[in-house]
């Protein structure tokens, strides 16, 4: 061992060349995998798009990416939401354009929600339900129960609201109470046969004025978080579609 050392031997020095050697070599590799992804990621999109079709609209998918991009900034005029809409009936729903259809209608839903639009986020919700639940990414959040919290107006965790009649308290004033003997005056309440004097009754026979007997209501943190993460996502879906229909136009 002396000698070795006595001779230019030392260990430290080789472990550190085969770890800058190491290193060398997960770098090319690293590039190499790079240059070949770009050179297949073109053919790989056109491919895919033949396949399942979906390579027209391009200039439709163009309005809705510049819709949705004026929506994430904020300088969103009223009618464009409208105008989104009218692109993505436009558009053929095929497979290819199953799920950035999917995501255009949830940005819509979400929006109209927050709005207090219940009309048109109704009819939106609904062709989700119809054409699009299959789409579990966008599914997760426009489903109106992952939306809302317990109503705190009637707190109704079990179907069952304060009842209207006696104000929750279980009891009605009776202002014809008899009089006791003395003269003095008997009880001036009963109790409330709506709720037979339990303060709450089944949402169907009375509906809280901020629920509507539902129990919960719309919880505008978690629809703004909803909406967030459907526009960032529906962004990166709509400039995939651009990008592909753009390549197949080109090799056509």
């Amino acid at each position: 061992m002396s000698r070795k050392l006595s001779e230019g031997f030392d260990p430290l020095k080789i472990q550190a060349e085969k770890r800058v050697k190491k290193e060398r070599s997960e770098s090319r590799r690293k590039r190499l995998r790079k240059v070949l992804m770009a050179l297949l990621l073109p053919v790989l999109i056109v491919g895919g798009l033949y396949a399942v079709g979906g390579t027209g609209d391009f200039s439709e998918w163009k309005s809705v990416r510049k819709q949705l991009s004026a929506i994430k900034s904020g300088d969103a005029a009223p009618e464009t939401l409208n105008e989104l809409i009218k692109s993505a009936q436009n558009i053929e729903n095929v497979r290819g354009n199953h799920a950035p259809l999917a995501g255009v209608y949830t940005v819509y839903a979400l929006q109209m929600i927050s709005e207090g639009n219940n009309r048109n986020a109704s009819k939106a919700i609904k062709i989700l339900q119809n054409e699009y639940a299959s789409e579990l990414v966008f599914a997760k959040l426009w489903d109106r129960d992952l939306l809302t919290d317990v109503c705190k107006a009637c707190q109704s965790k079990s179907g069952f609201v304060k009842c209207s009649s006696c104000n929750g308290t279980g009891r009605l004033s009776n202002p014809g109470g008899h009089l006791k003997k003395g003269g003095r005056s008997g009880s001036a309440s009963k109790v409330c046969m709506v709720c037979k004097g339990s303060g709450k009754v089944k949402a169907a026979a009375s509906k809280c004025a901020v629920c509507g007997g539902s129990g919960r209501v719309i919880s505008k943190e978690r629809v703004a978080e909803s909406f967030k993460k459907a526009l960032k996502r529906e962004k990166t879906l709509v400039t995939l579609k651009c990008v592909q229909c753009a390549l197949s136009l080109r090799v056509k």
